[in-house]
């Protein structure tokens, strides 16, 4: 004799008491046009406020292309340009959350009446998954096609400059067909105007070409056409430089009118700079600086300007430039430049900086003692360009600035 329990040989599964929803809306869905760009989903779309599904991935939705040879549908990959051919969307609209426990979509979408735009979707089986907190399914909007639009033959380059050049330095080849738009796309290039006569242009769109000789700022026109329409381009360059192994190489400089600090003097080093005779294609630098010698600490250190008041040992550093125009022409040679100073030979400029367009050395003067007293002392600094020795009446005088001085440093009266 068998058994049965009170409630059956199963139980019945409990019933799916949520309300079933079956009319779904998506608004402001846009349709691509030919060339534009997509990367994956990327149409959002919006619902009516009292929706209570949504379209998951953000609310985005993806673009699928029909392929005439296969004769199958396929996602775009990413990123893609919109050509010719026939598309769709597809999307996954989700009930879930809040809303997950309450409602839920039909069995398969085909019961479903999906509006986009308000127009109905076609209306394909596709199963939904339902769980007892969720519900989710896959659709397909209505199909369209996308045509090929000529637009007008453009170039987005604006004016092409191939910057400052230097002779016998090839140009960087450029693609110009990159930045030409629009027409039949079968685009062919050509000089204009010639006005640049070493530049080359492909009649596909390459530029070439190496400068052979100085000049100024030159604009070439390329002319590139369709076949129906043609637009002008501009090529233009800043000028064209000597080589810049070609440059003068300057080995010795000489400067004049160097105004030596004197105790009591005002200090300005820019202005002692400033003051020089020099090269014209030769400039002081910013790092211009007076130093005086610390005893104590072995160091020299910058003297602020003001007044010279304290006796002891100074110098005079600048740092000299060949830079702007003139540093296409002329270079500082980089181990050595001999530098003379009101025919004073000062220490020689070592270990120069040299680029393609300039160059930079530093001078500094010799040591200048600076005392109350003008005596042989100070003949054998290194540098006392006021002060000569001269003997008068068989004793070794000391003249300066007008005023003779014995050895010993003591006036004398004359």
């Amino acid at each position: 004799m068998s058994m049965v329990c009170s409630w059956g040989v199963a139980m019945a599964e409990e019933e799916d008491s949520r309300t079933i929803v079956t009319d779904i809306y998506f608004n402001n869905v846009t349709y691509p046009e030919y060339g534009d760009t997509y990367g994956g989903y990327d149409v959002v779309v919006s619902l009516p406020n009292d929706a209570k599904y949504y379209i998951a991935n953000s609310g985005k939705l993806h673009l699928e292309k029909y392929d005439e040879v296969k004769g199958t549908w396929s996602r775009m990959e990413t990123p893609y340009t919109v050509t010719e051919g026939k598309y769709r969307y597809n999307g996954q609209v989700r009930i879930a959350g809040t809303y997950g426990t309450a409602y839920r979509l039909p069995d398969d979408l085909k019961d479903a009446n999906i509006y986009v735009n308000g127009v109905l979707c076609p209306q394909q089986s596709s199963p939904v998954t339902i769980e007892p907190e969720y519900s989710y399914g896959w659709f397909r909007t209505t199909e369209f096609e996308v045509t090929k639009v000529i637009l007008p033959l453009k170039w987005t380059g604006g004016t092409h400059n191939l910057g400052t050049l230097y002779v016998g330095n090839a140009i960087v080849s450029f693609d110009l067909k990159a930045s030409t738009v629009g027409g039949t796309e079968s685009y062919s290039y050509s000089k204009k105007t010639n006005e640049i006569d070493w530049l080359n242009v492909t009649t596909d769109g390459i530029l070439s070409g190496t400068p052979t000789a100085v000049c100024n700022k030159k604009t070439e026109t390329i002319t590139v056409t369709d076949g129906e329409n043609s637009v002008d381009i501009s090529v233009t360059f800043n000028a064209v430089y000597p080589n810049p192994n070609d440059r003068t190489i300057v080995t010795e400089l000489s400067f004049g009118n160097f105004n030596q600090p004197t105790l009591g003097s005002a200090i300005d080093a820019a202005s002692i700079a400033n003051s020089m005779d020099k090269e014209s294609f030769v400039r002081f630098g910013s790092n211009v600086k007076v130093y005086k010698y610390n005893e104590e600490s072995n160091n020299w250190e910058v003297v602020e300007n003001g007044t010279i008041a304290d006796e002891g040992q100074y110098k005079f550093q600048a740092q000299i430039r060949i830079d702007n125009d003139n540093g296409h022409y002329y270079a500082f040679a980089k181990d050595l430049v001999k530098i003379t100073v009101d025919g004073v030979e000062w220490a020689s400029a070592t270990n120069n900086t040299v680029g393609d367009d300039f160059s930079y050395a530093y001078i500094s003067s010799p040591v200048i003692n600076l005392s109350t007293k003008t005596g042989l002392k100070n003949l054998k600094s290194d540098v006392d360009v006021a002060a000569k020795k001269i003997v008068v009446d068989g004793k070794i005088l000391i003249e300066r600035n007008g005023e003779y001085y014995s050895i010993d440093g003591k006036k004398v009266n004359r």
